[in-house]
């Protein structure tokens, strides 16, 4: 096959659901004394569409891993490439919903 992706130009967010997303995560983390460490924004293109996942992300050894704060317990961050991993029961060295949380594919080696 030879596919190119198409050009993303740009992605709207709408202010209100933004902030409140932004605000749900924040409160989630503080409340089981979890520090955000920032946001990874995953571009996911299907056909004609771009669709995003904003993920917050946790310092782990100086390395960012994507955490689900609904899932995560006091102190302790349910990392989403746990939560795949243990749902999909397969290797994380292979591709999977969101690349696993990894900011590149596997060839990258371990990031």
């Amino acid at each position: 096959l030879n596919h190119k992706p198409n050009k993303i130009e740009s992605v709207w967010l709408d202010f209100a659901n933004f902030k409140a997303y932004l605000n749900q995560i924040e409160e989630l983390a503080k409340s089981k004394n979890i520090d955000i460490s920032g946001l990874r924004i995953h571009m996911i293109a299907e056909n004609s569409h771009v669709n995003i996942a904003i993920v917050p992300t946790v310092d782990q050894n100086g390395h960012n891993k994507c955490f689900d704060p609904g899932m995560s317990a006091n102190n302790a961050p349910a990392l989403l490439e746990d939560i795949l991993r243990d749902s999909n029961n397969d290797s994380l060295d292979s591709t999977g919903i969101l690349n696993r949380c990894r900011p590149c594919p596997p060839m990258c080696g371990d990031l």
